[in-house]
């Protein structure tokens, strides 16, 4: 039966080691954060983080739970602030629904969990918050989230499988480190995008303000396959017209917006990215250059991704993760940073720990499928990546407008 439950995420074919579930504290229901006075307790975060890991979540479970008990803090304030709430009634077909991908009914799915020592009450609060969300960003977000038929036409003339298509690009990243260079970062956005009107503008805001390895060249990137992009940035560039800037894609750590300078169709079966294979090693000290040398180091001395191998063997301790994940499941900043690499190539740009740590990111490999959708299914998709933009950006303005405090 356990086997069963842990078929439902199984997001990549190599899996970071179990996590140690466990939090140092002597009174595991005192508060560990609180989001504008409401408490997300130390119980809380181990009894997700054991849910995830039941789950096989990627990476640092406990820093996921945590950060994902805090964005639910912040969603069912909102909710609540509209009067928006699940009843029983649907929080019992939520459940039902979600026990249902394990081939399990909600009392057998509660009682395998048990196993590992989840309370019935941490399954109830995951569905309860994520059905309370998506009715919130349904009734927010619907009516704006409409498509053109021009945009649909556009969108399926670009990704029909008679040929492929590519994208050039410039990109402007701003820092969001934190919640108030997140409020600065966003108010420079909108007035970037209300003042700029021209390639050169762009190219000239990227070399001030972008902190994109991008910047010095005016935040041009070259031509990218659709099918290399992350799935919620492809519909936002798909409506967009050559010189149009678009709104802020919220990444880790940062604010990225994008002037789309060319499409591209070529005659060849398109291709769309089902997963992609990737390495990647976070190396401490960026903010004194000592991150810089030892990245460059190790890549002056492999040439694929089982050569880190080597490093890793000799640095145990390393924070080295591989992992094969669906575009959509990887972090944006990281994505972003794979749709520009081809097989063993390298990135440095992107930082984590506000600034302080330095990610490496070596891509593996892509795993490609041939797809073909309708008019139906596009629009679909449109609305649906569009939603998704408006929750992401609505999410991180409660972020802003909220006292986060950490214990």
């Amino acid at each position: 039966m356990k086997q069963s439950i842990k078929k439902i995420l199984v997001i990549g074919a190599l899996l970071i080691a179990p996590a140690q579930i466990s939090l140092a504290q002597s009174n595991p229901f005192a508060a560990a954060v609180t989001v504008d006075n409401r408490a997300v307790t130390y119980f809380e975060i181990e009894q997700r983080a054991a849910f995830l890991d039941v789950l096989r979540a990627p990476g640092n479970v406990l820093k996921t739970a945590r950060e994902t008990l805090v964005n639910e803090r912040l969603q069912l304030n909102a909710a609540q602030s509209l009067g928006i709430q699940i009843n029983q009634e649907e929080l019992a077909v939520g459940m039902a629904e979600f026990a249902k991908r394990a081939n399990l009914k909600t009392a057998e799915f509660i009682k395998a969990i048990g196993q590992d020592g989840i309370e019935p009450e941490t399954f109830q609060d995951f569905v309860r918050a994520g059905l309370t969300w998506r009715k919130l960003v349904q009734n927010r977000f619907v009516g704006r989230a409409q498509v053109s038929e021009d945009e649909i036409d556009r969108a399926l003339a670009l990704s029909s499988r008679k040929g492929g298509a590519r994208v050039l690009l410039s990109e402007i990243v701003l820092p969001a480190r934190n919640p108030e260079e997140a409020e600065a970062s966003k108010n420079l956005a909108a007035e970037l995008k209300d003042t700029i009107k021209t390639q050169s503008a762009f190219e000239s805001a990227a070399r001030t303000y972008s902190v994109s390895g991008s910047a010095a060249n005016g935040g041009r990137i070259t031509w990218l396959p659709l099918a290399n992009l992350p799935p919620s940035i492809v519909p936002v560039l798909l409506t967009l017209k050559p010189g149009e800037v678009s709104d802020t894609v919220p990444v880790e750590n940062a604010i990225s917006m994008f002037q789309v300078r060319g499409l591209q169709e070529f005659d060849a079966p398109r291709l769309t990215t089902l997963s992609v294979e990737y390495a990647t090693i976070l190396f401490g000290g960026a903010d004194s250059g000592a991150a810089q040398i030892a990245a460059k180091n190790l890549a002056d001395t492999i040439d694929t991704c089982d050569d880190i191998y080597g490093f890793t063997n000799k640095n145990p301790e390393a924070a080295f993760a591989r992992e094969v994940l669906p575009v959509g499941k990887i972090p944006q900043d990281v994505a972003l940073e794979l749709a520009k690499m081809d097989k063993n190539e390298i990135s440095t740009s992107l930082r984590r720990n506000n600034g302080t740590a330095l990610l490496f990111v070596m891509m593996c490999g892509r795993t490609p499928e041939l797809t073909e959708g309708s008019r139906d299914e596009m629009r679909a998709s449109l609305i649906n990546r569009r939603i998704e933009t408006y929750a992401n950006n609505y999410l991180e303005d409660l972020r802003a407008d909220s006292i986060i405090v950490e214990k």
